[in-house]
């Protein structure tokens, strides 16, 4: 079963001016994310949809997205522009002077296990001089293909590191914390330069909290001083929050992307910080 778990729209959306709109998707393994802005950067609608542990064990992914399209109309309008961020935890930043084409493969697959399914796909992130090489499901890029001939796909990763970078602090060590579909992704800044980053899927509030706290040590942060900021699934008083509060004293969600402006429904209901993530696809 698919479920709509989130709606935020607002009056001023129409659908008949879809084809002035711009379409953001952020792809799961558990959810499905998209959201709409108009020209002037607006926010006009934000969706947010789940899948249940039943249909992720019957259903491939791309079949589960499919449905999710057949159940949306809203989907199958004639938007201006889409781009599309995919979710996962198997990448690698490449500088551009190491970096070959040709060769995407051979940055993964010593490190990480390709299955058959897997596409091998690279962003240009210039402002890191480098390549992230990443994989995704291919059948599921096939089939966002299909709908959309025009999208400019993107990793999570590309995304969040422009997102975090945008709100990195000048003479600054920041660390930002973003979560979604059991899948961490730590950044750490120092002086607005990206200095560390890792993705990786956790299994319990014990292991977020481990992997966290080596960030903070190995930069030499200390706990009670240095903020931590958060993104997307990181909700106040969850069992995330709570364990890493006994070490962390200050945890901050952090701002919309400046990016965006916000209507009336969602600057009171969007908690900005829960779906900085699909915000940051546009950026």
């Amino acid at each position: 079963m698919i479920q709509l778990k989130t709606t935020i729209s607002e009056e001023s959306f129409n659908q008949k001016r879809a084809h002035q709109y711009k379409l953001s998707i952020l792809a799961g393994v558990d959810s499905f994310l998209y959201v709409v802005n108009d020209h002037n950067q607006q926010l006009l609608l934000l969706k947010e949809y789940v899948f249940d542990a039943k249909q992720q064990a019957t259903k491939l992914l791309a079949e589960r997205i499919h449905q999710v399209f057949e159940q949306d109309k809203l989907l199958r309008l004639p938007y201006a522009s889409v781009k599309a961020s995919l979710l996962g935890v198997k990448h690698t930043f490449i500088p551009n002077r190491l970096y070959n084409p040709d060769r995407k493969a051979a940055y993964l697959e010593h490190v990480i296990e390709l299955k058959a399914t897997d596409g091998i796909y690279a962003d240009d992130v210039t402002a890191l001089r480098a390549q992230n090489v990443y994989t995704a499901d291919r059948a599921t890029v096939n089939f966002i293909g299909q709908m959309y001939p025009v999208v400019r796909f993107s990793h999570i990763s590309s995304t969040l590191f422009l997102g975090f970078r945008e709100q990195a602090r000048a003479e600054k060590t920041d660390i930002f914390l973003s979560i979604r579909d059991n899948f961490a992704y730590l950044y750490c800044f120092q002086n607005r330069e990206l200095v560390f980053s890792n993705a990786f899927p956790f299994f319990s509030p014990k292991d977020l909290a481990y992997y966290v706290l080596l960030v903070y040590e190995q930069f030499d942060c200390s706990p009670t001083s240095q903020p931590l900021f958060v993104a997307g699934n990181f909700q106040e008083g969850s069992e995330h929050h709570r364990l890493l509060y006994r070490y962390i004293k200050f945890i901050q969600p952090v701002r919309m992307p400046n990016y965006y402006t916000s209507g009336e429904k969602t600057s009171r209901e969007g908690q900005h910080h829960s779906f900085f993530d699909l915000m940051c696809v546009n950026l």
